[in-house]
C-alpha cells in the first residue's frame, strides 16, 4: 500500500515538474519591432529580462544581410568570431536556450558588431521547478496556546439533547377547533330571497311606431362645373370714404376765452403795504414784578399796583 502510494506521488510531482516547466518557456524576439540589425542597444533590451532553460530567442532579420554567431567572452569582447564558430543566416533563427549561464551573439558580417554595436549578451537561469519553491521557508505555525481560566474553570458541558419535561409533562394537544356556530335565528327565520329582476320593459310604441332611422349620407357627388369653371374670387369691397361736410360747413366753436379778472385790490396793497402785527406783550405776574421791576422812573422800590389796589 505504501509503495504504490509513493509512487502515484513520484509520478504526479514528475509531471507538475513538467508542466511548469513547459509553461514558464518563453519566445523572446531580439530586439522587438526592430529585430537583429545595427545600431540598436541590445543591453538595454535585454535589461529587466529574466531568460531561464528552455526559452527561445528569435533573431529576425533580412537574409544575407546579417548572420548570428554564439562566441566567447574574448571573441565577443573583440568583435571576432572563431572560424569554426557555426554561424546563422535563415534570416529567422531561433535559438533554444539549453543550459544556465553567460550567453554571447554577434553578427560577424563585416564591421557590424565592432561599429554597429550589432552584439547581444544574457544570463540565463535554470529552468523554474517544484524545487525552487524550497528557497522559500514555510511560515512556521503558531504555536498553541493555552487558556489558563479554562484549565481551573472549565466550561460545562453541553446538555443531553433528550428533554425530561417532555417526558414526565408530554406538551398539550392543540385543541380541537370550534364546530361552526349556527344562527338560530336563520334557522326560524330564514333570510328572504332576492326579489327577481324585473322583466324588461316592453316598448309597445316602438312595436307600432317603430324608429325611423337617420337617413344614409348622400354619395360624394363631383362638381364638373366647377372643375373647369372655378368661381370667381367675390371683389374686395372698396372702402368708403365720407368728406366732412359738416365739419366744412359748420367747424366746431373753440372754447370762451376766460374774462378779465376785476380784482385790483392787488394796486392798492402795492401803494399801501399793511403794516407789521405788534410783537406780543411780554406776561408778567406778580413774582417777576416783585424780583425784577420794569425799568421806568419810578422808585425802585415801588410795590405793583396789583398790590396797591389790593390794600
Amino acid at each position: 500500500m505504501d509503495l504504490s502510494v509513493n509512487v502515484i506521488f513520484a509520478i504526479v510531482v514528475s509531471v507538475l515538474q513538467l508542466a511548469i516547466s513547459n509553461v514558464a518557456a518563453v519566445d523572446y524576439l531580439v530586439g522587438d519591432e526592430k529585430g537583429w540589425t545595427t545600431n540598436v542597444d541590445y543591453r538595454a533590451w535585454a535589461k529587466g529580462k529574466i531568460f531561464h532553460v528552455g526559452d527561445r530567442l528569435v533573431f529576425k532579420y533580412p537574409a544575407g544581410d546579417h548572420n548570428v554567431v554564439q562566441v566567447k567572452r574574448d571573441e565577443f569582447k573583440y568583435c571576432m568570431a572563431s572560424p569554426k564558430s557555426l554561424a546563422l543566416t535563415s534570416g529567422h533563427d531561433e535559438i533554444e536556450l539549453t543550459s544556465a549561464g553567460r550567453k554571447l551573439y554577434i553578427s560577424s558580417v563585416r564591421d557590424h558588431c565592432i561599429l554597429g554595436n550589432q552584439k547581444l549578451a544574457i544570463t540565463v537561469f535554470p529552468a523554474p521547478s517544484i524545487d525552487y519553491w524550497k528557497r522559500f521557508p514555510a511560515v512556521p505555525a503558531p504555536a498553541p496556546t493555552i487558556d489558563i481560566w479554562k484549565l481551573f474553570f472549565p466550561p460545562a458541558p453541553a446538555p443531553f439533547p433528550f428533554d425530561w419535561k417532555k417526558l414526565f409533562f408530554p406538551p398539550m394537544a392543540a385543541p380541537a377547533p370550534v364546530p361552526f356556530p349556527i344562527d338560530w335565528k336563520k334557522l326560524f327565520f330564514p333570510p328572504m330571497p332576492a326579489p327577481a329582476p324585473a322583466p324588461f320593459p316592453f316598448d309597445w310604441k316602438k312595436l307600432f311606431f317603430p324608429p325611423t332611422t337617420a337617413p344614409a349620407p348622400a354619395p360624394f357627388a363631383f362638381d364638373w362645373t366647377k372643375f373647369f369653371f372655378p368661381p370667381t374670387a367675390a371683389p374686395a369691397p372698396t372702402p368708403i370714404v365720407e368728406f366732412p361736410w359738416k365739419k366744412y360747413f359748420m367747424p366746431p366753436l373753440t372754447a370762451p376765452a376766460p374774462a378779465p379778472s376785476t380784482d385790483y385790490t392787488w394796486i392798492f396793497k402795492l401803494m399801501f403795504p399793511p403794516f407789521p402785527a405788534p410783537a406780543p406783550a411780554p406776561t408778567a405776574n406778580f413774582f417777576s414784578r416783585w424780583m425784577l421791576p420794569p425799568m421806568t422812573n419810578a422808585p425802585y422800590f415801588s410795590p405793583p399796583n396789583d398790590m396797591n389796589q389790593k390794600e
